[in-house]
């Protein structure tokens, strides 16, 4: 059980990505992997009651630029769906608005599965916040 509070390694991380983004920032991995690692850093600290929601813009910024080079990436459709119904869910337990972007992420997963409707992961994804939704209602 890590103890440790990693923001350190989470900044650290960012910065190894932006530093990878200016010799190829059309390398969409590097994109949505930097997105993933900013909403992961996010839903840390929403777990410890700390300010979340710029961790989550970033993340959704960078998931952005991802798609805006690759409008047929799957994965990170897929993952910026995750990022918006966690962040929905976050602040919905926390009795804020969140439907929008809730709706966001079921539209970013209908786009997943457009692009690979055989990826099990994103089906199994949307029903999890489905269901997760159903539950901080």
């Amino acid at each position: 059980v890590r103890t440790q509070d990693p923001s350190a390694l989470y900044e650290q991380a960012v910065a190894d990505y932006e530093e990878a983004l200016k010799g190829d920032s059309n390398r969409t991995a590097t994109w949505r992997e930097m997105g993933m690692c900013l909403a992961n850093w996010g839903a840390w600290r929403n777990e410890r009651g700390g300010d979340y929601e710029a961790l989550y813009r970033k993340a959704l910024l960078s998931f952005g630029e991802c798609l805006r080079r690759d409008v047929k990436d799957d994965e990170a459709w897929l993952s910026r769906g995750l990022a918006r119904a966690n962040w929905a869910a976050f602040r919905s337990r926390r009795g804020d608005r969140a439907w929008e972007l809730f709706e966001q992420a079921m539209g970013d997963f209908g786009e997943a599965l457009k692009l690979n409707e055989g990826r099990a992961e994103t089906w199994m994804r949307r029903a999890h916040a489905k269901k997760s939704w159903e539950c901080t209602c």
